[in-house]
């Protein structure tokens, strides 16, 4: 843990405030997925860099690695799945091309992936917010969610995925669908859990409006958004999706609760007897709440 803390250590210069989701672990290799140096000018992002670390030394393993300074990348995701043993990483680009990039990492071999097209202007703003990758423990595969708005003042829609690793690829076994198509609400901070039978648990932010400043639209940064903290204590939601990205029954409003999710980094951490989240009441505030919410994976 120490030696590979003091190698993290030489690159967090680069790295992006939101990156926590870059991070995945397996039994002999840690994986972090995050900005780099680029190339160029660079105001508010970086390039797209791949770290591979040998657990038992702590030491980097550089030739499964790689670094990509031209493609602006400031929002990165990674997953790891034991029954495949493989990786799969995504990477927001605001160019070189403007997309929602999927790559995969198995036996230290990277591995091609689709692309989703985007858009992408000017200091790494692009129309891709955070999402989350998270393995599929029944199939061996991934589910990926994530928000895309069209272009800057309309409302940011969540969309759902799901990818496949072969021993050649990763494609999408399902292509990305918006979950809610036919509202007109933003929904930002997405993230999931496998219960098991092809359902997933999502957790997002709702809003009714579109609350990211259009000048500020989509910085990685996310103290720069500027939202009310109305929007990060009133639009906490939950909903249970099956495979194919359709929602089972209503969302519910977990904010009602007391609980509420991060905005911009929702850390959606699956736990034996249900999941937990951090979150703060408001920017600025020095104390995180930690949420713990049980569940039955087991009844419908």
């Amino acid at each position: 843990k120490r030696q590979a803390s003091r190698h993290a250590a030489v690159h967090t210069s680069w790295a992006t405030p939101d990156n926590a989701h870059g991070l995945a672990v397996s039994k002999d290799r840690l994986v972090w997925h995050s900005a780099g140096s680029c190339t160029g000018e660079c105001t508010d992002g970086a390039g797209e860099t791949l770290n591979v670390l040998d657990l038992a030394t702590g030491e980097e393993i550089s030739a499964e690695g790689h670094a990509l300074p031209g493609v602006r990348s400031a929002k990165q995701m990674v997953g790891y799945n034991r029954r495949s043993g493989a990786f799969v990483t995504a990477s927001a680009a605001a160019s070189a091309p403007s997309s929602l990039r999927f790559q995969g990492y198995a036996d230290g071999k990277a591995l091609d992936g689709p692309s989703w097209e985007s858009w992408g202007w000017g200091g790494a703003r692009q129309g891709v917010t955070l999402g989350a990758l998270k393995a599929d423990p029944e199939s061996g595969g991934f589910a990926g969610v994530w928000s895309h708005g069209v272009d800057k003042g309309t409302p940011d829609k969540l969309y759902f995925s799901r990818l496949q690793v072969s021993a050649d690829n990763v494609a999408w076994s399902m292509e990305p669908k918006a979950i809610f198509p036919d509202s007109n609400k933003t929904e930002v901070g997405g993230n999931v859990v496998p219960l098991g039978k092809g359902r997933w648990l999502l957790a997002y932010t709702e809003s009714d409006h579109d609350f990211i400043e259009a000048e500020n639209y989509l910085f990685s940064s996310w103290e720069r958004w500027n939202f009310d903290d109305s929007i990060r204590t009133r639009g906490g939601r939950m909903a249970i999706i099956d495979s194919a990205g359709r929602v089972q029954g209503a969302p519910v409003n977990i904010s009602a609760a007391g609980a509420y999710f991060p905005v911009e980094m929702n850390h959606l951490v699956e736990r034996p007897d249900g999941l937990s989240w951090a979150f703060i009441d408001r920017y600025g505030i020095r104390m995180i709440r930690i949420a713990h919410l049980r569940c039955d994976r087991d009844s419908e």
